[in-house]
């Protein structure tokens, strides 16, 4: 779902560190059920079966995985855009819906909220996780 709520942001115009930063919170919310996951994962008969650090990566959601996957899809594809029209076979009129739906102007004297500050505290809990 992280992945599919990202082309959708990007879709829409945000920034890639943004939505890096948002899939980011995906490791603080997994916290205290990522080692579970990982023992279910690494069980025997299950998809990584003594591997302890794919099944890490598997339920991980690092920054630098999004932007790894955003720049990919951009050097091969062109855009966010056109990987979702050529690959996932979305039309345009379907696009152009979903960033009629999402996507609003600022009214006159209106400003976003910074998130930078909110990136660095993210980063220090999830390095102590």
């Amino acid at each position: 779902t992280g992945v599919i709520v990202a082309l959708v942001l990007a879709l829409c115009g945000v920034s890639d560190n943004v939505i890096a930063h948002e899939y980011s919170l995906t490791e603080l919310g997994l916290a205290r059920l990522k080692e579970p996951i990982v023992e279910r994962l690494t069980a025997p008969g299950a998809p990584h079966e003594g591997n302890r650090a794919a099944a890490e990566v598997q339920i991980g959601a690092r920054k630098e995985y999004m932007l790894a996957t955003l720049r990919y899809i951009r050097q091969k594809y062109g855009s966010v855009e056109e990987y979702l029209l050529e690959r996932m076979g979305l039309s345009q009129e379907t696009l152009d819906k979903i960033k009629k739906n999402l996507v609003v102007d600022l009214a006159e004297g209106e400003e976003t909220v910074p998130w930078e500050g909110n990136d660095e505290l993210v980063s220090a809990q999830i390095a102590h996780l």
